[in-house]
């Protein structure tokens, strides 16, 4: 847990905000009955940790307005500036690790809330990526949030609530954000990052709908550790590893070794698992439907190797990895070893 760190760059450029979104929150903050909890979803994560860090603002104002949500905190008391640079202690954030959250992260966090407050009116703890608590994890934070602190707001932010356990979800005020469509998220990374159009086309499709992501694998922004990765050229990696492994027998087909040798890799960056499952992912869906259209493939650039493959292997073998792969998701966020 940290305190949040307003990040100038990542609010740059965002796809256009949800109206009703921001009128339901500005409701809330006008009526003074505050829920416990707050659980923001939609595909546009940077909108929802910007209007996050905004909510942050508005209900510790000192000097509040009363003009749209967006421009309701003065900006300039001294809680206003705190929040802005990312320096309030009663702003916290809590982040996956290796993409999870676990159990020890949310039992630290009710700890230190057992403290009260230093100067915030209402502390806030914004959780990043919600849907990746794990069971355990969820499970101890539903007991602070069905008793929690007199002075407190959680803030679950989730690109689905699917994940969500319905016991957390019931506990939680529901804050719909609009999902960007594929076409804005194409034109945004186009006009404005100058990113190559087929290129922009392919980041959509495998973002499916998630701008953050979209300007993840364009390499606009960083992963959650704040590591720098060439997507591009681990994209190119990743799905010629693949090819090669299901490539026919008797055409230089791996073996049992390649295979754990690209295994070993990926268990190596853990922190980049989650997305790169999710480019394997996209290149299976192509060649299980190339022999019937092109029309909603992802990896454009990859079509001559996804008829030579699909032309070779039955659809009900396709289909079965396809299985197979999210068998392996479910297992590895249930803490098997990533190798395996």
């Amino acid at each position: 847990m940290a305190p949040d760190k307003a990040d100038a760059a990542l609010n740059q450029g965002q796809f256009p905000k949800t109206a009703s979104a921001e009128a339901g929150l500005k409701h809330i903050v006008s009526s003074g009955k505050f829920p416990n909890a707050l659980l923001f979803t939609g595909k546009s994560v940077p909108e929802m940790e910007k209007t996050a860090v905004e909510l942050a603002r508005v209900v510790n104002c000192a000097s509040p307005g009363k003009g749209t949500f967006s421009r309701m905190a003065c900006l300039e008391c001294r809680s206003c500036r705190k929040i802005t640079n990312g320096m309030h202690p009663d702003i916290i954030r809590v982040v996956p690790e290796k993409g999870v959250i676990r159990i020890s992260k949310i039992r630290d966090l009710c700890s230190a809330l057992t403290v009260r407050a230093n100067e915030a009116f209402k502390r806030m703890v914004i959780f990043q990526s919600a849907e990746t608590m794990n069971t355990e994890a969820q499970n101890a934070l539903l007991k602070t949030l069905e008793e929690p602190p007199g002075d407190t707001v959680f803030v679950l932010l989730a690109d689905n609530a699917e994940s969500l356990l319905p016991t957390v979800f019931s506990r939680c005020r529901h804050i719909r954000f609009k999902t960007a469509g594929e076409t804005e998220i194409r034109e945004h990374l186009i006009r404005t990052h100058g990113i190559d159009p087929e290129y922009a086309s392919i980041c959509t499709r495998t973002a499916n709908g998630d701008g953050r992501k979209a300007m993840l694998f364009a390499g606009i922004t960083e992963n959650e550790t704040k590591t720098a990765t060439d997507w591009a050229a681990r994209r190119t990696w990743l799905i010629k590893q693949v090819e090669k492994l299901m490539h026919p027998a008797g055409h230089g087909a791996f073996g049992p070794m390649d295979a754990l040798v690209t295994a070993e890799r990926l268990d190596r960056e853990p922190e980049l698992l989650k997305d790169s499952l999710t480019v394997i992912r996209t290149f299976l869906r192509d060649l299980a439907v190339v022999r019937y259209t092109r029309e909603t493939l992802v990896n454009t650039d990859f079509l001559p190797a996804l008829q030579q493959i699909a032309g070779k292997i039955e659809p009900a073998r396709v289909l079965s990895w396809i299985g197979k792969l999210h068998e392996a998701e479910l297992k590895i966020e249930s803490n098997a070893t990533t190798r395996l």
